[in-house]
């Protein structure tokens, strides 16, 4: 492994794979599995050896995309497997016990239309309409925990795609699939279809988002504040199209930082709030009227002009809303470092990612050595999909020749996830007059905790 990554990542793969040692992050050598075992376990957390250098991990971003995907891409909802309202099958003695007690089989089967009467003596179908307390208090405690957590990881993403769920696992597909089919029978959670890319060996793919029964289950038993539950409401208010590919892009985020050793957690809502400035205006008022041709003839030959004078005017700065941060904790200090999480598609001149990100760099630029107004060190994490997005980017704001808060601006390159994983996070490097091309160079976690 690479010296500059010594001791960098851990986590749910090195725990897997064996003991993870500094020179070691993944946990790959000096255990009695044999190398081709632990390998495989990788692969199923979406992370692969190079073909070139096996010191190397790729790990491919399912959000890397090209302008002409943007331009056809399309998604449509799948219509749910059962009719709603629907029935459950449960034992008398569970449905008289449910609301105090978990059922820890987690099984739980939704009838047809026609099979809502009884069935067995034993058995009681109970139809679930979700229109009183006790719906949600059956249906979740008659859920696994294993239904719980994928409900949870995508009510915190909104919307995930069916690959980046197996990546956050890394469990059988089977009962992965077993469980987003439960969960869409259950009107929890509602499924999607897309066009994948022209590379991709299907023509499409499916993904999945909180469903309206699925958030308030959420909020009401597992403690989950709207900070962290992504409402049904809320996912009606899209920007525009894409979306969707913007929750799949803070998803491949996650999916790269939650290896880190330092790695504390993911919060789905992040915000900057507003703040007013003041800025100088130099105003020169019009030509003096002359009251007489002696005057003005003067005037003329003099060029005599008014004073020029300055006004204040205050600025306000709208408050800014990101859809993900990353959190690191450093054990020595004791401090947090915050990644905010910024998807980039669009670039029209007016409201588009391109132009919002004025409202952003002005806030960052506030920031006092870095840190925030609580003291914790905070970076502005621009997702794209290719090094030509920094370049445009560059050329609209010139971060390098004039940003103040350039340390703390970092582009993940979603291409460079397919070749190396640890090195997708870049920074500007400030402007060279001996080079004026735009340089950038990897952004080193370890090195800035």
């Amino acid at each position: 492994m690479k010296k500059s990554l010594k001791n960098a990542f851990k986590g749910v793969v090195g725990e897997l794979i064996g003991t993870h040692a500094p020179h070691d992050p993944l946990g790959i050598h000096g255990h009695e599995q044999e190398p081709k075992k632990k390998y495989q376990v990788l692969k199923r957390f979406g992370i692969y050896k190079s073909d070139s250098d096996e010191e190397t991990f790729k790990s491919p971003a399912v959000s890397s995309l090209s302008e002409e995907y943007y331009r056809n891409f399309s998604m449509e909802a799948v219509k749910f497997p059962n009719s709603y309202p629907f029935a459950i099958v449960v034992s008398r003695d569970d449905i008289n016990i449910v609301s105090n007690t978990s059922f820890k089989g987690g099984g739980v089967e939704v009838e047809e239309e026609s099979a809502f009467a009884l069935n067995t003596s034993k058995n009681v179908s109970h139809i679930i309409d979700y229109e009183d307390e006790s719906a949600y208090d059956v249906i979740y405690n008659l859920l696994s925990d294993f239904d719980k957590k994928v409900l949870r990881t995508i009510s915190e993403f909104r919307n995930v795609q069916h690959l980046q769920i197996l990546r956050e696992f890394g469990n059988k597909t089977k009962r992965i699939e077993k469980s987003l089919e439960r969960l869409n029978r259950l009107y929890l959670i509602q499924k999607f279809k897309f066009n994948l890319p022209d590379e991709a060996d299907q023509e499409y793919g499916y993904c999945y988002a909180i469903y309206s029964h699925g958030s308030y289950l959420l909020m009401k038993h597992m403690d989950l504040s709207p900070q962290y539950a992504y409402k049904w409401k809320e996912q009606q208010r899209r920007e525009d199209d894409y979306s969707p590919i913007r929750h799949w892009k803070i998803m491949d985020a996650y999916l790269n930082f939650r290896f880190h050793k330092e790695f504390a957690g993911f919060v789905s809502y992040s915000y900057l709030n507003q703040f007013t400035y003041t800025e100088k205006i130099e105003l020169r008022k019009a030509k003096h009227q002359p009251s007489s041709k002696d005057e003005e003839q003067f005037m003329k030959s003099a060029d005599v002009r008014t004073p020029e004078k300055t006004k204040e005017i205050t600025r306000l700065v709208r408050r800014v809303r990101f859809n993900g941060q990353i959190l690191l904790h450093n054990q020595e200090t004791n401090k947090i470092t915050k990644f905010d999480l910024y998807p980039f598609i669009t670039t029209d001149k007016q409201d588009s990612d391109l132009s919002r990100l004025e409202t952003i760099f002005k806030h960052y630029g506030r920031f006092n050595n870095g840190l925030d107004a609580e003291g914790n060190k905070r970076f502005l994490l621009i997702i794209v999909d290719n090094p030509g997005v920094i370049a445009l980017i560059e050329e609209e704001y010139r971060l390098s020749d004039r940003y103040v808060s350039l340390e703390n601006i970092l582009f993940m390159d979603l291409s460079e996830s397919k070749k190396d994983f640890f090195s997708s996070i870049k920074r500007i490097k400030h402007f060279d007059d001996s080079n004026p091309e735009l340089r950038t160079v990897q952004f080193k976690i370890a090195d800035n905790m």
